[in-house]
């Protein structure tokens, strides 16, 4: 009989800690994600300080179950009021996803198509298909790409002609291959009419870093393209600008 006192003692000291402990770090690992680009709310703390109180809670339970029951329940009124919506958001996060391959070459618009990038491209036949569907002629060289997401796929073919001097945000296709071109009076969508997202594909100039062995006026050069996930996070690459041609 002692045995079975003893060990319904434990059972609250052992539900609250391992319950505080788990959430408490879901909740850290979650945070650690804004390396990466995903967002922070102000719930994860709030949830961080019911995990706190849900160990505290254990910690008391030998003493005063009642008093720590009743802490336990504050606690996890807490932890929910992040868990519940961040629950929500990953299920349309599974719904909504999309895997985007994006592709990014430089461009400089003249009367004749080359296209320097041959031999080691990137660029599919249907690309370069698309291109001529878009009365495209020009000089294209120098390419990036990256494959985020999971999901029913598509692709954006970005155009550059020179680095962005301010925040560009470009909408993702709902499906398809689209070209997003750049010209002296702002982006172009081709086809014309296709179905976007809310996600968008930003452009950046990259923000002058003062650790980096790199003169100021080259990172100025520089591109940063990141494209915005169904969960919030960002991910993306980076393009170098080398002398006009």
């Amino acid at each position: 009989m002692r045995c079975c006192s003893v060990w319904s003692e434990m059972i609250p000291l052992i539900l609250y800690l391992s319950t505080g402990l788990a959430t408490a770090g879901l909740v850290v690992y979650n945070l650690s994600l804004v390396v990466w680009g995903a967002p922070t709310s102000p719930l994860e703390f709030i949830s961080l300080v019911g995990s706190a109180g849900l160990i505290g809670a254990a910690l008391v339970s030998r003493a005063d179950r009642k008093r720590a029951g009743r802490i336990a329940l504050c606690s996890m009124m807490m932890i929910w009021s992040f868990f519940a919506p961040a629950i929500v958001q990953s299920e349309r996060a599974l719904l909504t996803g999309r895997q985007l391959t994006v592709k990014a070459v430089k461009w400089k618009p003249s009367a004749a198509f080359i296209n320097d990038t041959a031999g080691s491209s990137i660029l599919t036949e249907a690309d370069l298909k698309l291109l001529d569907e878009a009365n495209l002629r020009g000089n294209i060289w120098g390419e990036s790409s990256i494959v985020t997401g999971r999901g029913p796929s598509s692709e954006v073919l970005l155009l550059i002609r020179h680095p962005v001097t301010s925040k560009v945000e470009l909408p993702q296709p709902k499906a398809g291959t689209v070209l997003y071109i750049q010209t002296e009076a702002g982006w172009r969508l081709w086809p014309e009419g296709a179905e976007t997202l809310k996600r968008v594909i930003r452009l950046e100039p990259y923000k002058p870093d003062p650790t980096l062995p790199i003169p100021a006026d080259k990172q100025a050069n520089q591109t940063s393209v990141s494209i915005e996930q169904a969960d919030g996070s960002t991910q993306g690459f980076g393009i170098n600008w080398e002398a006009a041609r």
